[in-house]
């Protein structure tokens, strides 16, 4: 190797200068000292004897000494030359041309040959000829600078594939700072760089994958708005399919009953006519319950809506009549028969909303009627259930499987095929919450099938919440009233049940007509609809407010629940709902004229008018939406209907 074989050479060299320097002083030395001394000629060839003797001596001992340190040159370069061969990285030297001096075995492995025919070549012949280039000027770099750097390239391996190969290169000086030559020591870093690529690939391949999973998303989220909008329309239909079977129900009754007053009339007696036409009332107050339950799909139920103390079997009898067209008229008229057996054994009572209850009863008891198509025996009993009231709906019809009793109070579940609309457990379990109950569903498939709705029981102190105290009551005889709605019939309704309460009522089919009337006579109350053609019932409030700022008005529209759930405000002063009772219709008007204070008018601070007092105003029920003033009209009485310039000058 060149560092052993420099070191060889310098010890060498050490031996003769040894020798050559000795016999210069030896000899020197002497022939001073004959010149000094005068010594004869037989002194000094004893003399010149000595110091051959001596010369002789001292190359001897100097060769011995070359001779060790020599042999200890080559043990050192086979110790080197051993450790370097089995080192596991390729290491080789080369001059400045890239002519290779040394390279180990595993350097020659990596070429596939022996290093014998390695020396010699240029390791640059070995890159492939495409990076020649950039690796001759790197290895430029390396021999000009003199410092050590590593660098990465291509060797060609002949017919096998390509290996990469980081070097670390090491300038090897003189001590004149001359480069001698260059050891490299390289890795091989080929399954490194391959890794790398092949993650730059994975990279690659990654992002192509989220860009089409992102595509495919949004095209998912597209597919799903499309999927959602077709639910929300189809569960709009179901919707319309469930609220159409409540109002059917509550048709049913109403047809079945009003067709027996007219056929049956005379074969009826008195009281059972009164009984018929009660339940017609209950059935119609039925329907406007479903109507008004249509707000809970955007607003939460109130706890207090028209909860009241229940009685069970009251309202598990009530509800049987209710039923009998559904129970009895339509079977018989597919020639069934289904008997029906009242068992009521409770005497507790629970708290509830009574319509919301009867519908879920009629619900169970037509899906117990629906089980039985051959006909069979229909029971509905009342018990204790511990701290419970339970009322169950009993039938002897064909039952239903596990999966079925699992999933029957899933919305729009059925078993009914396209007559079924899913709604009516589900609506019957939803209500049964509301009032803290459960139901409970005991079935077996040829058996029949057992319906419970627990309910918590009150205390035997709990009574019925007490009326509102009554407002003063006003004196109808010859009051006149305006009625304006542009439903007929329902106007020739409304003047006739007020007619009979002592007004005198005054009848519009118009806005139009309305103001005409108006405009002829003074009404002490106006009552109007809201949607009509040509002048809707704000156009006329604004209208009529323009000549009496103190005209009370009451609004009644078909819109009023929703209007009052949106907190919609209306320039009346009272807001009700259709369809309304000629009793609660009455109450609103003595509450209009009287207010709960027992006043009707008092006079206006600035002009003197007599007017609804802010106090009146104030003592009217929670429903009666706060009035904004109309910018057509100038404010006026804090609190009042009535408008004025404070100045004094004279209202529009």
């Amino acid at each position: 190797m060149p560092l052993i074989t420099t070191t060889r050479r310098a010890t060498g060299w050490l031996a003769g200068s040894y020798v050559i320097i000795g016999l210069v002083v030896l000899g020197g030395a002497n022939l001073v000292l004959l010149r000094a001394t005068r010594v004869s000629s037989e002194v000094f060839s004893v003399v010149l004897v000595f110091d051959l003797l001596y010369v002789s001596i001292s190359v001897l001992i100097i060769h011995s000494m070359a001779r060790f340190f020599l042999g200890k040159s080559r043990r050192q370069e086979e110790r080197y030359r051993a450790m370097v061969e089995k080192l596991p990285d390729p290491i080789c030297c080369w001059l400045p041309d890239t002519t290779l001096t040394f390279v180990n075995e595993r350097y020659a492995d990596l070429f596939v040959t022996s290093p014998q025919k390695l020396l010699g070549r240029r390791w640059l012949d070995l890159v492939p000829t495409s990076k020649r280039a950039s690796v001759f000027e790197a290895a430029a770099e390396i021999v000009a600078s003199g410092h050590p750097r590593s660098h990465i390239h291509q060797v060609d391996r002949g017919g096998l594939e390509a290996a990469w190969m980081e070097w670390t290169d090491i300038p090897v000086v003189d001590g004149r700072g001359q480069l001698l030559y260059v050891q490299s020591i390289g890795r091989d870093i080929t399954q490194r760089i391959h890794d790398q690529g092949e993650l730059r690939k994975s990279h690659v391949e990654l992002e192509q994958s989220n860009q089409e999973r992102e595509s495919a998303l949004k095209a998912l989220q597209d597919s799903q708005q499309q999927v959602i909008q077709q639910e929300r329309l189809q569960a709009l239909g179901q919707m319309a399919s469930g609220i159409a079977h409540d109002f059917n129900n509550a048709l049913a009754v109403v047809c079945g009953y009003s067709e027996m007053l007219l056929d049956w009339d005379d074969r009826l007696t008195p009281n059972k006519r009164r009984s018929y036409l009660g339940l017609i009332q209950t059935a119609v107050k039925d329907a406007t319950a479903v109507v008004n339950r249509m707000r809970e799909f955007y607003r939460y139920r109130e706890v207090q809506d028209a909860v009241t103390v229940i009685d069970l079997n009251a309202l598990v009898d009530q509800t049987i009549e209710l039923s009998r067209p559904r129970w009895e008229s339509q079977p018989q008229a597919k020639g069934v028969t289904i008997c029906v057996e009242r068992r009521l054994q409770t005497t507790r009572r629970i708290a509830g909303c009574e319509s919301e209850l009867r519908e879920a009863l009629i619900n169970l008891i037509g899906n117990a009627v629906d089980s039985m198509p051959h006909g069979g025996t229909l029971t509905v009993r009342t018990a204790d259930r511990e701290e419970r009231v339970a009322a169950e709906v009993i039938d002897t019809g064909i039952g239903m499987t596990a999966e079925t009793i699992n999933k029957c109070t899933e919305p729009f579940f059925t078993t009914k095929g396209v007559q079924g609309t899913g709604l009516g457990l589900a609506t019957v379990n939803g209500t049964i919450r509301r009032h803290t109950g459960k139901l409970d569903i005991r079935s077996e498939m040829g058996r029949g099938t057992t319906m419970s709705m627990l309910f918590p029981a009150l205390a035997e102190e709990a009574r019925p919440p007490r009326d509102p105290i009554e407002p003063t009551p006003y004196d109808h005889r010859g009051t006149p009233l305006l009625v304006v709605d542009d439903n007929e019939l329902l106007c020739r309704g409304l003047r006739a049940t007020l007619s009979e309460m002592g007004f005198a009522v005054s009848m519009a089919v118009s806005g139009k007509q309305a103001l005409e009337l108006y405009e002829e006579g003074r009404f002490a109350v106006v009552i109007t609809d809201l949607a009509m053609p040509d002048m809707n019932g704000e156009q006329l409030i604004a209208a009529i407010r323009r000549q009496s700022v103190t005209q009370p008005i009451i609004m009644l529209t078909g819109f009023g629940e929703f209007m009052k759930a949106a907190g919609e405000e209306t320039m009346a002063d009272l807001l009700l709902s259709k369809p309304i009772t000629g009793e609660a219709l009455n109450k609103a008007i003595t509450q209009l004229l009287a207010g709960r204070n027992g006043k009707r008018h008092e006079p206006c601070q600035f002009c003197g008018e007599n007017v609804i007092g802010a106090a009146s105003l104030a003592s009217e029920p929670a429903s009666r939406p706060v009035r904004k003033p109309s910018p057509a009209l100038p404010s006026g009485n804090v609190g009042s209907t009535h408008a004025c310039p404070p100045s004094g000058g004279v209202a529009a």
